[in-house]
């Protein structure tokens, strides 16, 4: 699969930024299962197909079973995420979506 944009070489700054912040957010203790969700909604929400394959390999990697993987998009309907999970798969919604006029205080994620 192939970027449709090389990033490093349209914006070298910004990938040095957004690989920093990347870091800093590895390294905060989070469950990397966790973390591995929530770029998944995000890149689906995005529609970036590159992300997508990139973080389901990673999350695979670090032991994420398919059936989890196969249902992030419907995670409000799937029995396997925990509290925390779909707290955070809400927030991340809010987030990513922000041009649509979401505000964190109408997420649900129940």
């Amino acid at each position: 699969m192939k970027a449709r944009i090389n990033f490093f070489t349209a914006s070298p700054d910004t990938m040095k930024a957004m690989l920093g912040t990347s870091e800093v957010i590895e390294n905060t203790g989070l469950d990397h299962r966790l973390l591995e969700l929530i770029k998944i909604r995000a890149s689906q929400i995005n529609g970036c197909a590159f992300c997508l394959h990139m973080h389901a390999r990673d999350a695979r990697a670090a032991g994420v079973p398919n059936e989890v993987l196969d249902t992030v998009s419907g995670w409000r309907e799937a029995p396997w995420f925990s509290e925390r999970e779909r707290a955070a798969l809400a927030w991340t919604e809010c987030l990513t979506r922000l041009g649509e006029g979401h505000r964190d205080d109408e997420a649900e994620y129940d």
